[in-house]
């Protein structure tokens, strides 16, 4: 497992973790906010009233991204690790957020 230390000497940061917040960054051209605690690190990008947050694990040596949530106002939709792209773009776009699959927060389903 491999890590990259934190500029304000927090938690390292999974490498892993570090290429996805810059895949974000290159899209969202926004720096994202990453948050590391024990087995589980989030990467966060706010633009306005939308949110794009990805959820990663590490249950045994290997972090693996768990899913994707895109907010936009009072909706949440929320994304499998298989479909990272289309959540992206639903975070990049100004349409209402939809998801293959229910989010834990009551999220939209079309």
């Amino acid at each position: 497992m491999t890590q990259q230390a934190t500029a304000d000497g927090g938690a390292p940061v999974p490498a892993v973790v570090s290429q996805y917040a810059a895949y974000l960054q290159a899209k969202a051209q926004v720096t994202p906010e990453i948050t590391v605690n024990g087995d589980r690190a989030d990467v966060r990008i706010s633009i306005g009233d939308s949110a794009i947050v990805l959820a990663f694990r590490c249950p045994g040596k290997e972090w693996a991204l768990h899913s994707a949530e895109v907010q936009r106002g009072t909706q949440t939709a929320t994304f499998t690790r298989g479909q990272l792209a289309r959540a992206t773009a639903a975070f990049l776009s100004h349409e209402p957020p939809t998801s293959a699959s229910p989010s834990r927060k009551g999220g939209t389903r079309q």
